[in-house]
């Protein structure tokens, strides 16, 4: 198996990757503003990533804060900072514009989720 640091820009030879044309999960299943997260393999390993919808778009992106690489949330689908607005990792408190990812304010500010392309077919949320 590899090493996730050895292919950093490509999601798929992470660990318990789905493959591309994977199936997510109906698209009805995220509210407006909201965020739901998936998990495929098991335990420590499994690869972790949410889908947001916000402002009429479904944005993914692997579970992992540029800079502790931690999952985001701490609770179960709870992804936004108080005002709906941005997303935040509960770690150090980074926050993150849904639309495409980017840290603007926190200890990766600059940087950006890596961010996974969803295409809804049919009311489907299909991995690409």
């Amino acid at each position: 198996m590899y090493d996730d640091r050895e292919f950093p820009d490509d999601w798929r030879w992470r660990a318990f990757s789905p493959p591309p044309g994977t199936i997510i999960g109906p698209v009805d299943e995220i509210a407006e503003g909201a965020a739901k997260e998936y998990r495929f393999g098991f335990g420590p390993a499994a690869f972790r990533m949410f889908v947001v919808k916000k402002d009429g778009g479904v944005h993914g992106y692997i579970n992992s804060c540029p800079h502790s690489h931690a999952p985001l949330n701490h609770y179960e689908d709870t992804f936004f900072d108080e005002s709906g607005q941005y997303l935040l990792c509960m770690q150090h408190f980074a926050v993150f514009t849904p639309k495409d990812g980017m840290c603007v304010e926190g200890p990766c500010e600059g940087q950006a989720l890596d961010k996974l392309t969803i295409e809804v077919r049919d009311g489907q949320m299909v991995l690409l």
